[in-house]
């Protein structure tokens, strides 16, 4: 294995074990408004991080057609673009696996404003149709939440 991956897997894996953070549905919708997210756009981006991460920060998986990318954090940002040194985020990666999602859900405004929701296959499987017959295919209910 690479030096340079094998010392970045395990910098992800304690900074995991010390800064990760699991959100509540209503907690992270407050965290999306609290950080310039349109209110339209809040369930897509709950939906998104609930279907890709399961609302977990830390959450980091190898890209099955790039074994070098990395996905990371809440929104499962591909590392090979948009973090790191040349990032189109201006982070670096270890930014998008810490309990501080503000940064994160930033450079997942960059990409959604660049290349919209279907930079994420699984939002287009998941989130895209609100079709309540489709039980496989909605957007959470979130008025409850107080956002």
């Amino acid at each position: 294995m690479n030096k340079q991956v094998y010392l970045l897997a395990i910098a992800f894996l304690f900074l995991t074990l010390v800064q990760s953070k699991h959100f509540r549905r209503c907690e992270f919708a407050r965290a999306l408004a609290s950080s310039g997210v349109p209110r339209e756009f809040i369930s897509n981006y709950v939906c998104l991080a609930e279907t890709v991460s399961g609302l977990d920060t830390d959450i980091v998986k190898k890209s099955k057609t790039n074994p070098k990318v990395s996905n990371l954090g809440i929104f499962q940002i591909p590392s090979s673009e948009w973090c790191g040194i040349n990032g189109k985020c201006n982070l670096p990666c270890e930014k998008l696996v810490d309990s501080d999602v503000r940064d994160d859900i930033q450079c997942a405004m960059k990409i959604q404003t660049a290349y919209g929701f279907k930079n994420w296959p699984k939002w287009l499987t998941r989130c895209k149709s609100n079709d309540s017959r489709d039980p496989n295919k909605f957007l959470p209910n979130l008025h409850n939440c107080g956002h």
